[in-house]
């Protein structure tokens, strides 16, 4: 019995390697339009980890946004991107936001 005992904690202990192997790579864990007054008014990112340097000024926009209405972003913590409308979005306006990889 010792020796089963012994022998699956050694299986144990040549697994976990392996099990924390896992792709660590960033994931967007959030992604939601922003309302206010009925209107969309702004586009929210967050990410599993931190993407950029806190209060880096610099830091590139992880979104390409094509759409009638333009806007800015702006990371708000190291994990979190917002795209803020320059106006809300008219009924019936197409936007298509999408992931820039690097």
């Amino acid at each position: 019995m010792k020796h089963l005992a012994r022998a699956a904690a050694v299986f144990a202990l040549a697994l976990t390697p392996i099990a924390a192997w896992g792709d660590s790579s960033p994931q967007v864990v959030l992604a939601t339009p922003g309302m206010g007054g009925g209107a969309i008014e702004r586009y929210t990112l967050r990410f599993s980890q931190p993407m950029v340097p806190l209060g880096d000024p610099r830091a590139a926009s992880p979104i390409k946004v094509a759409c009638a209405v333009g806007g800015e972003g702006r990371w708000v913590d190291q994990q979190t991107y917002v795209w803020e409308f320059a106006s809300p979005l008219p009924g019936g306006t197409t936007c298509k936001i999408t992931l820039e990889r690097s």
